[in-house]
């Protein structure tokens, strides 16, 4: 019997190349300066993806299995709100400075600032810690044996490490190199990287309801 579409080892890669697809159809089909509102700070881009982080989060705690840690699906709900304030910008706006560089912690900001930012960082450094620890190596058993789950979460640990360069890459060279880049760059830039981080909680939903398949069939 075939499988279902979600539980094929190629489900991870196929909805990536679906959205990433999606952004540069965007950027193809439409005007610059349309492909840049959509994928500004304030365009439905962010806004939709602001709110599959935060949708992923409530589904990874309806979907908890109750044979395994609740601190595990805790971990996931917690990193993923993270996400999704971070595409809000709230990781900057009630800060003189972004939490999330270092000048913030190394200059002369105010302490309060320093305190507040620090009780909202820890849980989410001490969740990814969680989750590095306790899912690297199920995603590496879990990769020797094909299962899609761990196809997924390695597909997401890909596209995390892909979203920062793509998106200071051109920043970098415009700003401090002086390169003026072609006029088209810069929306195609935007696109990608808006349909990367866009595929981060898409994928994080689809990891969720692979390993409740598993679970169920077991």
């Amino acid at each position: 019997m075939d499988q279902p579409l979600l539980q094929r080892r190629g489900a991870a890669p196929a909805l990536m190349a679906g959205v990433i697809g999606l952004g540069l159809a965007c950027w193809a089909l439409l005007p610059n300066e349309q492909v840049r509102e959509l994928m500004s700070e304030q365009g439905p881009f962010e806004a939709g993806t602001a709110l599959a982080y935060a949708l992923t989060a409530v589904l990874a705690w309806m979907l908890r299995d109750r044979e395994e840690p609740a601190a595990l699906f805790a971990a996931i709900a917690v990193v993923m709100l993270a996400f999704a304030m971070r595409e809000l910008d709230w990781h900057k706006a009630y800060t003189d400075l972004s939490m999330l560089k270092s000048r913030f912690w190394s200059g002369p900001y105010p302490l309060h600032q320093k305190l507040a930012s620090a009780a909202v960082l820890l849980p989410v450094l001490g969740s990814v810690a969680y989750l590095l620890r306790r899912g690297l190596p199920r995603v590496r058993q879990g990769l020797r044996s094909g299962h899609p789950a761990a196809v997924t979460a390695l597909t997401f640990l890909i596209t995390l490490a892909l979203v920062k360069p793509i998106d200071s890459t051109v920043n970098v060279l415009v700003d401090g190199h002086g390169w003026v880049a072609p006029v088209w760059l810069p929306p195609l830039n935007a696109a990608i990287e808006e349909s990367l981080e866009l595929g981060l909680g898409l994928l994080t939903a689809l990891g969720l309801l692979q390993h409740r398949a598993r679970r169920r069939r077991s």
